[in-house]
């Protein structure tokens, strides 16, 4: 019962709001990637402040967040905090549903009887563009790799072999 309460609160009602400029905060912790299943994603604070426009036909949201994720490193798999903060927005059109939606990513049209619609897809997928593909310890002020996992991967790791392709020798000599 409480993990549906919780996401209530990404259900925008945006009905009930008059028109104008509206400010709504939501929280993203662990339980929203419970649901929202992954391998990356361990854990998470995140704040996420939700700026509402709101006009006759459309709005406009502007998404605001910060907080940090738990990512796991690359070299040493340990947990590792990432500092998330990021923006964007989007325009929420009210549509007829006769006409056809140009395709638009920051542009998303529902049918003019809409009465709420539900952010947690879009929280979830601006989380997730905001991380980045190396996700390495080192990269992070404070954070180390586990020592132990480093010198095994070294220990492990099989040497370069240096010596050089007879064919390809005859390439060095070519001037250009």
């Amino acid at each position: 019962m409480e993990d549906k309460v919780y996401f209530k609160q990404f259900d925008i009602e945006f009905v009930k709001l008059p028109l104008g400029q509206h400010e709504l905060t939501l929280e993203v912790d662990k339980r929203f990637f419970e649901k929202h299943t992954n391998d990356e994603i361990s854990d998470a604070e995140v704040k996420v402040r939700l700026q509402v426009e709101k006009k006759e036909h459309l709005m406009r949201f502007r998404f605001l967040l910060r907080g940090t994720v738990t990512l796991k490193c690359d070299l040493c798999l340990e947990a590792l905090l990432f500092p998330l903060e990021t923006e964007e927005d989007f325009i929420v059109k009210m549509t007829p549903k006769e006409e056809e939606a140009p395709e638009d990513e920051h542009c998303i049209h529902l049918p003019e009887k809409a009465f709420s619609f539900n952010v947690e897809q879009l929280v979830y997928e601006l989380i997730y563009a905001a991380i980045p593909m190396r996700k390495v310890h080192e990269d992070y002020p404070g954070q180390q790799c586990n020592a132990s996992m480093l010198s095994l991967l070294e220990a492990h790791q099989q040497k370069k072999n240096t010596e050089c392709d007879p064919r390809w020798e005859a390439l060095k000599n070519i001037k250009l």
